[in-house]
């Protein structure tokens, strides 16, 4: 009964604050595991993750597809396991597999495949009675290809996404799973600023539309919600300083700022009675959102600029004889009160030993945030010689 409950609050959760208060107004959005994050590295960094230093040989393509290709020949994959709010419940899990592969210098292709394990829920009729129970999942499956021209990389991804979650939230779906597709696009662009043989000194730029895809049932069976589309842009500044033949520091620094592209919803209007006579209508096309998403805040441009999350990283790495890396990570998370109230610190550790890396990374939050469990990423790399 505990899942049913919790999955009660995921879906409804928005719309019961809507009807609180004018001034709490989150935007509403289905099938949000498209959104969560499930790499210790960009977890330990805040969730910045649509740019990564030009001299990662591990291609992070998550949150930016363009990042695949870096005129690298790479070959690598992940194995990431994130124990989802554990605090409430004991057997929901997000589960993560990600592989690359550079064709040549200009290209790279990529693949990923995410679960969500949403463990034993107990599904009940209107009055209450237990009907079945039910071990739902949501996942989707990624292509993604990636080209660079020079210092500039661009990228495109494709998802094939299901989940069964629409099978017990309403009648109208019932022993059915959604499917969807959606698609992501990105840039980025790095350049080296300083380079001499004791330091260097680099930037990287990037932006990146993720999760763009057609409206779907998910919360409701009378209204469709927009997938989590998301808009982000990020600058890192990456510095190297090679102290002797076998001691290599390292430090970036990288922000990022976040903006979904989906209609603000307009609290219900209510007479003098407190019925309510008019409700927010999302009857508009995805297209449509990209630009409206800026300017139809009911708050006007300062509620706009509160749907902008902020994300703050930074990473600290000591290279020994290119052999062994030892990695330090902090982060930071910052979303407004309004629009969520996510907001803790984050920080992480991992090693890596011949190409092959561990990473750890832990979210310490506020009273309101349910991002306090673990990441745990196993990963390898390797530049193909050709």
């Amino acid at each position: 009964m505990k899942n049913t409950i919790l999955l009660t609050i995921i879906l409804h959760l928005p719309i019961s604050l809507l009807a609180q208060s004018s001034e709490i107004n989150p935007i509403i959005v289905g099938i949000p595991m498209l959104d969560f994050n499930t790499n210790a590295r960009i977890g330990a960094m805040g969730v910045v993750g649509t740019v990564i230093s030009s001299s990662q040989t591990n291609r992070y393509s998550f949150q930016n597809p363009a990042l695949l290709s870096n005129g690298d020949q790479i070959v690598g994959g992940e194995l990431s396991f994130h124990p989802w709010l554990r605090s409430v419940s004991d057997d929901m899990w997000l589960g993560e597999l990600n592989a690359y592969y550079s064709l040549n210098k200009k290209n790279a292709v990529g693949y990923r495949y995410r679960i969500l394990n949403l463990g034993q829920v107990y599904s009940v009729d209107l009055a209450g009675d237990p009907l079945d129970i039910e071990n739902l999942k949501e996942l989707f499956h990624q292509i993604t290809y990636s080209h660079s021209f020079d210092r500039l990389s661009v990228g495109v991804g494709v998802k094939y996404v299901s989940s069964e979650v629409t099978s017990i939230t309403f009648a109208k779906n019932n022993d059915q799973s959604l499917k969807t597709y959606s698609i992501d696009l990105g840039v980025s662009y790095h350049n080296t600023v300083i380079s001499t043989s004791l330091f260097k000194m680099g930037y990287v730029l990037g932006s990146s539309i993720r999760n763009f895809g057609p409206k779907k049932y998910y919360s409701s069976e009378t209204r469709k919600d927009f997938l989590p589309t998301d808009f982000s842009m990020g600058i890192l500044i990456d510095n190297d300083w090679e102290i002797n033949n076998w001691l290599t520091l390292g430090l970036e620094v990288a922000y990022q700022a976040n903006k979904l592209l989906v209609p603000t919803p307009i609290p219900p209007e209510v007479d003098e009675n407190g019925i309510v006579i008019k409700t927010f209508d999302n009857d508009m096309t995805p297209f449509h959102a990209l630009y409206k998403s800026f300017y139809d805040a009911p708050g006007g441009p300062s509620e706009e600029f509160h749907e902008i999350q902020h994300r703050v990283g930074s990473e600290f790495r000591m290279v020994l004889a290119d052999i062994i890396v030892l990695y330090n990570r902090l982060g930071r998370f910052m979303e407004h009160e309004t629009k969520g109230n996510r907001n803790y610190y984050s920080h992480g550790t991992g090693i890596e030993v011949y190409g092959i890396a561990l990473d750890y990374c832990k979210t310490f939050n506020n009273s309101t945030s349910t991002a306090d469990d673990w990441i745990m990423t196993l990963r390898f790399s390797k530049k193909i010689d050709k």
